[in-house]
């Protein structure tokens, strides 16, 4: 919180961790920050398709201009979903499995 501007929002995306955070209330008051909880799960089901189909090309976008930020066990064709699957279940798996339409 102490990198943001006075009056900026601080995101906090999942909250998988399922443990309760603290936050220093007075940040939040005196320099009106904003705490603002966001998930997948909301976004999928509140956003038009259209806007969650340009969110997954951007998404895809960005995580193809970085691979090296990405650890990937394997991309499969969505036609290998089946294979794809098996593998995801692998115990062991150290990175994602992902789905690609475009292969």
């Amino acid at each position: 919180m102490d990198l943001l501007a006075d009056g900026g929002t601080l995101l906090f995306y999942g909250g998988l961790a399922g443990k309760p955070m603290s936050l220093p209330s007075i940040g939040l008051a005196h320099r009106a920050l904003t705490f603002r909880g966001v998930s997948a799960g909301r976004w999928v089901r509140t956003s038009s398709r259209e806007r969650r189909r340009a969110g997954y090309a951007e998404a895809l976008a960005v995580a193809r201009s970085v691979p090296e930020q990405f650890n990937v066990t394997a991309e499969y064709d969505l036609a290998r979903f089946a294979e794809a699957i098996e593998a995801a279940e692998k115990p062991g798996r150290t990175g994602a499995i992902l789905l690609n339409s475009d292969l």
